[in-house]
Parts: C-alpha cells; structure tokens; sequence
C-alpha cells in the first residue's frame, strides 16, 4: 500500500441534487455511482478520494473545501444542469483549480457528464475532453452500457 501522504488526491465536485439521500425509482445517485468505480483503487492505497461528506462534524466546511482544493491532484467534475448552476461548484472549487493551473501547477479537471446541458453556456467545459467521449451523458445509457462508459 502506498502512503497516505503520497497517494493522489482526488476530490469529486457534485451538486447534491445529484446525489439525493432517498433516491425515488429510476433515480441515480451519481456521485455514489462514479465513487463506486474508484473505491477499488482507494481502497487499495493507489488514491485517495475526498468528498465533502468526509468534513468532520463541527469543522469549518469552507475552510476544510479549500485545503482540499489547494491539495488535490485531480478533480471530477460531475457535470449536470444542477452543479453547473451551483455557486460553489463553478466559483469556488473549479475556480480553485483554474487558478492553480493558471499558475503551472499539475492538477486536473475531469468532467464526467451525467445529464444534457446548453454547451454555448460553459464555453470553459467545452475546452476539456469530456467522458464519456463526445459528451455524451452516461444518462443517456442504459444501466449495463453505462457501466462500459466508465
């Protein structure tokens, strides 16, 4: 196993209406849905993913996001109408890693597309090599097709 400090970090950025607590039928859970394909390597000490929910009870959530943000090595976008019209995660945590790139450091943006969305509205998206290929949402798959997109 690696060691914790080493391991990359990887910080999954999501709306919560993508990811609700009691999902009604048909209904996904996607930041649980693209965790699950990582947990293999975190749980093998290759990476280590965060996610807001791993905020200690009583901790400063703003303060403990952005030591994530100016730490991590990759972020997953998880892109639907729902995060892209979400404040904190278009100014704040893809903002942070904007920045930091801006400055010549190695981290990462990848987007993975959950639902449609107006493309000519995020032209900033649209300069990244999107997943699945061509954009197109894993929403758009059914439930074993979607599992190859991954």
């Amino acid at each position: 196993m690696s060691d914790a400090s080493t391991r990359p970090v990887i910080f999954i950025s999501y709306s919560r209406l993508d990811e609700p607590e009691k999902p009604a039928r048909g209904e996904v859970r996607w930041r649980t849905y693209v965790q699950s394909y990582l947990a293999p390597a975190n749980l093998n000490g290759l990476v280590h993913i965060w996610i807001d929910e791993d905020i200690r009870a009583g901790a400063d959530w703003r303060k403990e996001i952005d030591e994530q943000l100016r730490g991590c090595d990759l972020l997953i976008l998880l892109v639907s109408i729902n995060s892209l019209a979400s404040n904190e995660v278009v100014n704040k945590e893809v903002k942070a890693i904007q920045e930091r790139q801006a400055r010549g450091e190695s981290v990462h943006i990848f987007p993975i597309v959950l639902d449609p969305f107006p493309a000519k509205a995020v032209p900033w998206l649209m300069k990244l090599n999107l997943r699945p290929p061509s954009g197109k949402p894993l929403s758009d798959f059914k439930h074993q097709a979607r599992k190859k997109q991954m």
